[in-house]
């Protein structure tokens, strides 16, 4: 799923299962890149290894995160 201001924007089931790869993380980008890359202004990205609902998004989306929160792997502020 992929929200966007603690909206849902994308929500697909895939099949299969993820696989750990030594690979560049691309932001913004989906398919091979060829159908499309995000056109806006990002400001934040957080990875999470925990499911959130769109409730728990909005709750802490304007929040720093201060390292006590468990499940967040990731945290960039551009």
């Amino acid at each position: 799923m992929s929200y966007i201001d603690g909206v849902l924007d994308v929500s697909a089931t895939v099949p299969g299962t993820i696989v750990e790869k030594d690979e560049a993380l691309n932001m913004a980008r989906w398919g091979d890149g060829l159908m499309g890359t995000f056109n806006g202004v990002m400001d934040e990205a957080r990875i999470w290894n925990v499911a959130r609902t769109a409730e728990q998004i909005q709750a802490d989306m304007y929040k720093t995160l201060n390292g006590a929160q468990a499940g967040p792997l990731a945290n960039w502020s551009f």
